[in-house]
């Protein structure tokens, strides 16, 4: 099981492109949260029938934190209209994440409206309770 939660957890640190649009702070705390699904993700595969499922679980965990640091990252760059759109994917990411609970804003504009008045690290955590199942409208 170690083995398993190990490769889990360097399929995430291993890959520089999930965090290259954040600085190092931010940087640390998402892979800080993607380490801590990947173990997850890969204690619930128990059996070597699965091992396939953790690969895709995993990747697809990846692709979820390559849009959050893209969100993240083109913040301060992209117009309301293209952060709508790019949450919208990081939501439809997330969905293809077993155990996230993730709960997409009822006004996708309004949240867009409080990331790009709130400091990085508010944006950040505030993407990661929702993936959560952590509301916080």
């Amino acid at each position: 099981m170690e083995k398993k939660a190990r490769y889990a957890a360097e399929f995430i640190t291993g890959d520089s492109s999930l965090t290259d649009d954040m600085d190092d702070a931010l940087a640390a705390r998402l892979i800080e949260w993607g380490g801590q699904h990947a173990r997850r993700l890969a204690a619930k595969s128990s059996s070597p029938e699965v091992e396939e499922e953790l690969d895709t679980n995993l990747q697809n965990l990846r692709r979820l934190m390559r849009r959050i640091n893209k969100l993240v990252g083109m913040r301060d760059r992209a117009d309301q209209e293209e952060m709508v759109k790019l949450l919208s994917k990081m939501f439809e990411a997330a969905a293809e994440v077993p155990a996230l609970q993730a709960i997409p804003p009822d006004d996708p504009q309004e949240m867009v409206m409080q990331m790009k008045n709130a400091p990085l690290e508010e944006v950040l955590e505030m993407i990661m309770a929702r993936l959560l199942g952590e509301s916080t409208e």
